[in-house]
């Protein structure tokens, strides 16, 4: 899947709580119309901006929002990184 990384993380840590967001993911191919969408990263990036255009969390691809930097959100993120990168990054499980 060719996402950005900010997209893939945002996505995989279900920060928005969105049951159609979870189905896409499972099986992004039955959704992604290739006559609509160049790739799969103008997909996500479009799905991101519906998702969270009336919440707090509103994506914009250019700047990251604020409120992804709460700490509620961000130990929600840090929790859904595989161990690897945790412990590369040297992130605590206390965050």
């Amino acid at each position: 899947m060719f996402v950005s990384k900010r997209q893939r993380i945002l996505l995989d840590s279900d920060v928005l709580d969105d049951a159609d967001v979870r189905q896409i993911l499972e099986n992004p191919e039955n959704y992604i119309d290739s006559e609509q969408y160049f790739s799969w990263e103008r997909f996500f990036t479009n799905l991101l901006i519906e998702k969270s255009a009336d919440t707090y969390l509103k994506y914009n691809k250019s700047t990251l929002n604020d409120n992804y930097l709460q700490k509620k959100i961000v130990q929600k993120i840090v929790g859904d990184l595989p161990k690897a990168i945790k412990d590369t990054l040297n992130l605590s499980e206390n965050i």
